[in-house]
């Protein structure tokens, strides 16, 4: 989750929303490359984005570390979306697992031809979301900020449904994702795409991890 559910709903390029369909268009861009800067609690880091497709294609490559009492943690992982599929690639062992996301379908299907730029904004203002009026600048690209007091985070989108900057602040949550380079129309190499499919081991899909987490059986 991108803080993170705020920046799926506006710019509707994440787990829920990759590689529908040819003509789908979550961003208005039809690949780039953004890297972030991590900073606050409790992780720190760089997280380097490849897009491509309009969205219907998408890696993380994550370097993290996560500091919580006392405890020190690195995450290296490269998670890619494609379809209802969720594939992280650990890069320190190896190990490859997936996760099926449910909602996959629902949301291509309630976009309906429209910009998935638009529907995000549609179901950030649904959750509370608002525009403060504020145009921010990282990166070279011009933002909107958006702010959702809810979940304690602001955001900065740009037009093209590129999330610029993510503060949250609820909690022991205080964190920055900061993006400090954007390269349009790169969408990385192919090799950021790839996982050998031999050492997927498979996992329950969202729903039944939620369900498990609220008690069902």
């Amino acid at each position: 989750m991108r803080s993170m559910l705020l920046a799926t709903c506006l710019a509707i390029g994440a787990a829920g929303a990759a590689h529908a369909a040819a003509d789908v268009h979550f961003y208005e861009q039809e690949k780039f490359t953004v890297v972030y800067e991590v900073k606050g609690s409790p992780e720190n880091g760089a997280i380097t984005e490849h897009v491509d497709a309009w969205g219907n294609r998408r890696v993380e490559i994550k370097d993290l570390t996560l500091s919580f009492a006392g405890m020190t943690q690195t995450t290296k992982q490269r998670v890619i979306y494609d379809g209802a599929s969720i594939i992280t690639v650990d890069l320190q062992t190896g190990a490859v697992s997936r996760v099926e996301n449910p909602l996959h379908a629902k949301v291509v299907a309630s976009m309906k031809g429209r910009s998935g730029v638009d529907y995000g904004r549609e179901w950030a203002t649904a959750m509370g979301a608002k525009p403060t009026g504020k145009t921010r600048r990282y990166a070279g690209m011009d933002c909107d900020e958006w702010t959702l007091p809810s979940l304690g985070t602001t955001m900065c989108v740009s037009r093209s449904g590129i999330t610029l900057r993510t503060e949250t602040n609820m909690g022991p949550v205080k964190s920055t994702r900061t993006a400090t380079q954007v390269t349009i129309g790169k969408g990385g190499p192919a090799s950021a795409y790839q996982y050998d499919a031999s050492r997927i081991r498979a996992t329950p899909n969202l729903e039944e991890i939620m369900k498990r987490a609220r008690g069902g059986n």
